[in-house]
């Protein structure tokens, strides 16, 4: 989506609103939109009880920090309430609703990416939406907001657009970890306890041997647990989450360096240069340095 896009998706007039923070409206640059995480649109609301606001379909993801108050939702054929600390994350492409039930002050962001729907799809299967006593992920929230409304002259286009896709990751990261650490102590006989570490793992070391079989030997499990972990929780198989960690990281290499194309084929844990290539296309749509050419 372009600003334009979002304004038909703003509503101008909504009833309980007591008081915005201006609404952001960041316009990313191409790569940004093709690359990275971006914020589409954010503000903080001041409402009241009669505040709500229903959606059915809108392509974008959505952050909420409830900094004082709650609001409830409806999200997935569930209800549940955030209240002041929790951070909540939907997916706009459900149907989502919420409304607030007194006074209620809460910052939110719209946003998108290159990788966001595994993020995503992998806390809604572990955690679902809402995260308690997150404040340090609505901290880098509200970071995120500032930093799209202080205008900062001193950054360029693609400087911006670089620092908000880091703030986006860290916020997901955060998130992530909190629902790690919940399962290493809350463990649920529905959340298979290998999957958060198999992830990990690979994020970390997608450049060297992460086969199925060496996954489950390196974490002490069996490869068909580890299998139907991946496609009952995030609806892919092992190999096809490295391949997808590698092209992220290929196309990152790919638009912020000059390193050649062959040795980001090694650094992204392929051999064979013609693999790459071909992998890459697939799933991008044009070749590497098509790819460069276009977004650096």
């Amino acid at each position: 989506m372009t600003p334009k896009d979002y304004k038909k998706w703003i509503p101008a007039d909504e009833s309980g609103i007591l008081g915005k923070k201006a609404i952001q409206i960041n316009d990313a640059g191409r790569l940004a939109r093709a690359v990275f995480l971006h914020p589409l649109w954010g503000g903080t609301y001041r409402v009241n009880s009669d505040y709500s606001c229903k959606r059915e379909y809108m392509n974008s993801f959505l952050l909420f920090f409830i900094e004082s108050g709650s609001l409830d939702y409806v999200y997935e054929g569930a209800s549940f309430t955030a209240h002041a600390g929790d951070v909540v994350l939907l997916d706009c492409k459900n149907h989502n609703d919420y409304r607030s039930s007194g006074l209620t002050r809460f910052s939110y962001l719209h946003f998108q990416g290159n990788g966001v729907q595994a993020y995503a799809d992998y806390l809604q299967d572990v955690n679902g939406p809402l995260f308690t006593d997150s404040q340090d992920a609505g901290d880098e929230l509200t970071s995120i907001l500032d930093q799209m409304r202080s205008g900062d002259v001193s950054l360029s286009r693609r400087q911006l657009d670089e620092l908000l896709h880091r703030r986006l990751e860290h916020v997901l990261v955060l998130l992530t970890r909190r629902v790690d650490e919940s399962l290493e102590v809350h463990y649920d006989d529905n959340v298979p306890p290998d999957l958060s570490a198999a992830i990990r793992y690979i994020n970390r070391h997608f450049d060297s041997d992460v086969s199925i079989h060496a996954l489950s030997k390196i974490l002490n499990t069996s490869e068909s647990q580890l299998s139907h972990a991946f496609k009952r929780h995030l609806d892919m198989g092992v190999h096809q989450f490295v391949l997808e960690c590698r092209i992220s990281h290929a196309k990152y290499l790919l638009t912020t360096s000059k390193i050649p194309i062959a040795q980001i084929t090694k650094e992204c844990g392929f051999t064979v240069s013609s693999h790459f290539s071909s992998s890459f296309k697939k799933l991008v749509g044009v070749s590497p340095s098509e790819f460069r050419r276009e977004f650096s």
